[in-house]
């Protein structure tokens, strides 16, 4: 069998496109919004809409496989970079062999090499299992595991197996509610710092400044600002997000925020970023607070950074729990050392899920 790539042409491979999303996306939930998905993805917002290639089986001229690249804003040691991400990479069932993928992910290296994407200087995903070989084989380097991390808001859902009887598990479940708060008032003490927290619609110029201020001391660090932030949560049609944000009570100025979303009564922290540690432990401390009063359970968090942000989570009440997921970057030949050496360095990164899973 004969396979090739070519660009995604709306006017003629837009229904192949979502067969092929229907088909194997991962998330099925997605199924009944793809309509929402394909607008909010290539036509809501320019800066950030996909460059999608198709690969083709040649004898019949059917797309059979699908990749696509994000164009993304990147501060690497203090320098804002274009780069891209790598999403919805996809083949039907009948050509998962190595030959389609690797022509396909052939031609999503080459565009960032060969500058077809305006700048962009490297790009990065979060390929599954099956998919990392095949990425390496194109250039792509495996950087490290992400970490997981949960975050304990209320106890009574962990009692539910130990403890059958209702009558005793409410007042345990009571006790033990009243001292994750004592223990979260305890690192306010030990942190103090005049704050407001509230919940806002959508970012602003705020938002800007802090990653102004944020970005000069983390190596790699994504765009956090309003704009990429409000396309990304704000308006993204598939799933509803809610921005946490911890301001300066006196200045009103952005000290620290977090973006979540929900699955059951768990609270998945997308993103987060704060200016220095005594705002994440505020963030880390209100948020717990604001989602115990919602009969959330837990928060949790899947990201790559260096061990010091590790440490700031768990100070904050964070249990460690593993790690599972490659980071993958593909950087070009062209790339300067210096950028080479923050990009394959895991310490340099500070990424949480929501960067990457779109």
């Amino acid at each position: 069998m004969g396979y090739c790539a070519r660009p995604f042409d709306v006017s003629r491979d837009r229904e192949a496109l979502l067969g092929l999303w229907r088909d194997n996306l991962s998330d099925r939930s997605l199924a009944s919004q793809l309509e929402a998905r394909f607008a909010w993805l290539y036509e809501a917002n320019k800066v950030h809409a996909l460059r999608t290639y198709l690969v083709v089986h040649e004898e019949s001229d059917a797309v059979v496989g699908c990749s696509s690249l994000v164009p993304h804003s990147v501060s690497v040691d203090g320098h804002m970079m274009a780069a891209a991400i790598g999403v919805d990479l996809a083949i039907t069932r009948e050509h998962r062999v190595a030959g389609p993928a690797v022509v396909l992910q052939r031609a999503v290296v080459n565009a960032v090499a060969n500058g077809e994407l305006g700048a962009a200087a490297f790009c990065f995903s979060y390929p599954n299992d099956g998919a990392l070989p095949i990425v390496k084989r194109v250039g792509y380097k495996g950087i490290a595991l992400t970490s997981h991390a949960v975050k304990p808001v209320r106890t009574g859902y962990k009692l539910e197996a130990k403890i059958p009887a209702q009558w005793l598990r409410a007042p345990v479940a009571f006790a033990g509610d009243l001292a994750l708060r004592a223990l979260d008032i305890g690192r306010l003490l030990r942190s103090p710092r005049l704050h407001r927290a509230s919940v806002v619609s959508r970012a602003d110029g705020r938002f800007d400044a802090l990653y102004e201020s944020v970005r000069q001391h983390i190596p790699v660090l994504g765009d956090r600002r309003a704009a990429f932030l409000n396309w990304r949560y704000a308006d993204c049609p598939t799933r509803e997000h809610t921005f946490f944000a911890i301001t300066d009570r006196s200045e009103g100025a952005l000290l620290a925020y977090a973006v979540y979303t929900q699955t059951c009564r768990t609270a998945i922290l997308v993103d987060a970023l704060a200016l220095d540690d005594r705002a994440h432990t505020a963030l880390f401390v209100q948020l717990a607070g604001h989602l115990r009063a919602l009969s959330f359970n837990s928060i949790y968090a899947s990201f790559l950074a260096s061990p010091s942000f590790t440490k700031t989570l768990e100070a904050g009440g964070f249990l460690l729990r593993g790690a599972d997921r490659t980071l993958a970057v593909y950087t070009p030949k062209a790339a300067s050392p210096a950028t080479r050496k923050h990009l394959e360095t895991p310490e340099s990164w500070r990424i949480f899920d929501g960067e990457l899973d779109l």
